[in-house]
This record gives C-alpha cells, sequence and structure tokens, in this order.
C-alpha cells in the first residue's frame, strides 16, 4: 500500500490535474491482481480522464478491462502520452502493442511520431514504412515522411512522397497544404518556376471552391518570385482585391513604384499606414519617394514619423543625415542623440554618420584634421553604408573638392563603406 502511494505521489507532481484518490480507492486499486506499476499508471489514467473521476470505483476499472481488454487500455494509455508529450513511455507502451498486434496501422503511425519527436528520426522513418506496408493509401503518412527528408535537405525523396499524397488527396484543404509544401522544396532549390506553379495551383483550387480570400499570401509571394516586373505588380494588384482590408500588399506595391512612380507609390503607402499606422518601414519609404519627388520637408517629416515608431530604424537616420548634408545644415540634436544611442557600437555606421558631419564641416569653413578621422576609424566593422561621390562631389564647391575627395578615400581605405 505505501509503495503504491509513493508511485500516485510522483504521479500527481509530474501532472497537476490528478488528485490523490480517497483511501477507499487506493485499497481497490492495490487489490488489483497485475498490482505492477505500470497497470497502476493505466488507472491513474482511467481515474484522470473519467467525467466523474472522484466516484470511480475498482469495478469501473474491471468493466473497462472486460469491455476493452488491457490491451485496449495499453493503447488508450500509450496515446494520452504521446499527446502529452511524454515520448519514452508512449514508445514502451506502444511497443508492447504492436509486439501483439503488429500490423495495426495507428500504432505503427503514433510510434512513429514518438521517435520523430525524440529527435530519432531513423526508427520513425522505419515505423512509417512500417505505416505504409499496412495501408498504402494513408495521406498523412506520406506527409510525415516528406517532412522527415525535406528536413534532412533530401529534397527528391520529399517531393516524391509528397507527390504520392497528392495524388490520394481529396479535400482542397489537404490539397492546397500539400502544394505548399511542395513550393518549399522548389524555394529551398532555387527552382523558382516550379514554385510558382505550386501557387498557382493552390490559387486555383482555392478559386474553385469559391474561397479567393485565402489567396493573398499566396499573390504575395507569388509577387515576390516572379521574374516579371509586370507580372509581380498584376499579383499584388490581385491581393488587394481579395483583401482590400489588408495593409502589405498596399506596402510591398508601393515600394515596387518607387523611382519608377513615386506619386503611385505615396498614395500606396498612405493606404497602407491608414491600414497599419504602426508600420515605420513605410514611413521611410514613402519619406525616399518623397525625396525623388525633391519634396524634402516632407520626406523630412516621414522619416522623423518613422523613427517616434521605431528608434532603430538605420536608413531613417542616415536619409534625414544626407538630406542635411545636402543643405549643408548640422543635424538636429534630438536625431543625432538618439542615433548615437542607438548605432555608436556599429562602427561602419558611425563612420559614416561622423563623415556625413564633416562634410558640412568642410562646407562651413570649419578646421578639420582628417588624420585624427584617419586614425580614429581605422580597420572599421562589417559593411553596412554606401557613398555616393559623384553626386557629393557635384554639389560641393569647388575649393572644396580636395578635402572632400580625401575624406572618401580615407573611408574606402580604412572602412568597409561603399563609396561608388
Amino acid at each position: 500500500m505505501k509503495k503504491l502511494e509513493k508511485f500516485i505521489k510522483k504521479a500527481i507532481q509530474e501532472n497537476s490535474k490528478i488528485i490523490m484518490p480517497t483511501k477507499k480507492q487506493l485499497e481497490t486499486i492495490n487489490r488489483l491482481s497485475f498490482n505492477k506499476s505500470f497497470y497502476w499508471s493505466l488507472f491513474l489514467e482511467l481515474y484522470l480522464w473519467n467525467e466523474s473521476w472522484d466516484e470511480i470505483e475498482y469495478e469501473d476499472f474491471e468493466k473497462i478491462l472486460k469491455e476493452e481488454g488491457r490491451d485496449a487500455l495499453l493503447y488508450s494509455f500509450a496515446i494520452n502520452c504521446l499527446q502529452n508529450g511524454n515520448y519514452p513511455i508512449a514508445i514502451k507502451a506502444l511497443k508492447r502493442y504492436i509486439k501483439k498486434y503488429p500490423n495495426h496501422l495507428y500504432p505503427n503511425f503514433n510510434i512513429a511520431q514518438a521517435y520523430y519527436e525524440e529527435g530519432e528520426k531513423e526508427k520513425a522513418i522505419k515505423y512509417y514504412e512500417k505505416s505504409l506496408e499496412i495501408d498504402l493509401s494513408d495521406v498523412d503518412t506520406y506527409l510525415k515522411l516528406g517532412k522527415i527528408h525535406k528536413e534532412s535537405k533530401e529534397y527528391n525523396k520529399a517531393l516524391k512522397y509528397y507527390k504520392t499524397a497528392l495524388n490520394l488527396t481529396i479535400t482542397t484543404h489537404e490539397f492546397y497544404d500539400i502544394m505548399l509544401k511542395m513550393h518549399d522544396i522548389y524555394r529551398d532549390t532555387k527552382k523558382k518556376k516550379e514554385a510558382v506553379a505550386c501557387y498557382k495551383k493552390a490559387i486555383k483550387k482555392n478559386n474553385e471552391r469559391d474561397d479567393k480570400p485565402r489567396n493573398y499570401y499566396l499573390y504575395i509571394k507569388s509577387g515576390w518570385l516572379s521574374k516579371s516586373k509586370k507580372k509581380c505588380i498584376e499579383n499584388y494588384k490581385k491581393a488587394i482585391e481579395v483583401r482590400p482590408e489588408r495593409y502589405e500588399a498596399y506596402y510591398i506595391l508601393g515600394i515596387k513604384y518607387i523611382h519608377r512612380k513615386d506619386n503611385k507609390a505615396i498614395k500606396l503607402f498612405k493606404k497602407s499606414l491608414k491600414l497599419n499606422p504602426q508600420n515605420a518601414q513605410a514611413q521611410v519609404n514613402m519619406g525616399v519617394a518623397y525625396g525623388n519627388l525633391d519634396k524634402d520637408k516632407k520626406a523630412l517629416k516621414c522619416y522623423k514619423r518613422a523613427l517616434a515608431l521605431d528608434s532603430s530604424l538605420f536608413q531613417a537616420y542616415i536619409n534625414i543625415f544626407s538630406l542635411y548634408e545636402e543643405m549643408h545644415k548640422y543635424f538636429p540634436k534630438k536625431i543625432e542623440d538618439m542615433f548615437i544611442k542607438n548605432f555608436k557600437e556599429n562602427r561602419d555606421v558611425y563612420v559614416m554618420y561622423i563623415a556625413m558631419g564633416y562634410l558640412v564641416d568642410i562646407y562651413h569653413g570649419k578646421e578639420i584634421d582628417l588624420t585624427i578621422f584617419e586614425k580614429k576609424y581605422k580597420n572599421a566593422g562589417m559593411e553596412c553604408c554606401t557613398f555616393n561621390a559623384k553626386e557629393i562631389l557635384k554639389k560641393i564647391r569647388k575649393k572644396d573638392k580636395k578635402k572632400v575627395s580625401e575624406l572618401l578615400e580615407i573611408l574606402k581605405k580604412n572602412t568597409k563603406i561603399i563609396i561608388k
């Protein structure tokens, strides 16, 4: 009896849902003829599942054994362990069950799943393949095998299983799901044409069942994969058509129109921001579009709004500094402080910021010592920035061109900043 109490208390520690049985119940459990801990645990599972668990008696357990047999209870216990993440116990129980019933599909499928969750993929494959020997038409088994081989980068094997599953698929949901899995493989193997074809088939299936809104992200992803700009834009427009209340397609389409049709891009960014005012990156891109139209004041407002939403947006700072440098003005103190706080540890970014300040100093005739700059920022870190030397030299006064050229040479020599 003490051994049983100790066992149940340990089980309670592992599963807070279990409440200690009454003394009478403990006595009935202890009277079980097969009073091994494994069967005690089966009783506890029944005790836990039963809706009137506080009233359960030995007779209830005896009835289950009589009607379903110990094997059925053992299988139920194994599935419960599997669902609760207790994979080693689930494997142990399923092995006992499979030993007696080797040609049952689901026990083999479930033990394969338990092995997969435990990271033992080879054993999982063995039992999944055993499942297919029992039933060649089980779609879930093909999908599981496809997933394992995809994770192992055995793409041809994965595609083979997915294509077989596709031939057996009846529901549109299954078809859609398999198409996306196959797309991922084609994407990872750089087969864009095949990847887009998968999306097209999934879109067609959704249209057939009149579930067009579900195609929203498929159109967006197809747009990213499209080689043709025209087809790319068509996909984003279709995405907007099926889900006009979503902001992403407006935003991405806006990016596609920057430098080409900036006024149109601005309208799309405004629509996107109306639906999602927290999209800081949309503010940055709208600022770029305004800048392309020489509307610098509006561009600055966009960049400042972006930083108010996300103070770590590097591009917003650089665009602000570039605008002030073009106007030969010093940067706003508040913006400088935010920038330094976020990027002082990133040497390449910080070098660019200092260099822009030097450009303004040069224009205003301030005395500068470029040797100090060179010494301080020698051997800078990763590549982060681009300096358009031709544009800068074009805008600078004739008498300052030599100093600016020297500054650009120092940047080129001692950092990984790109000088175009």
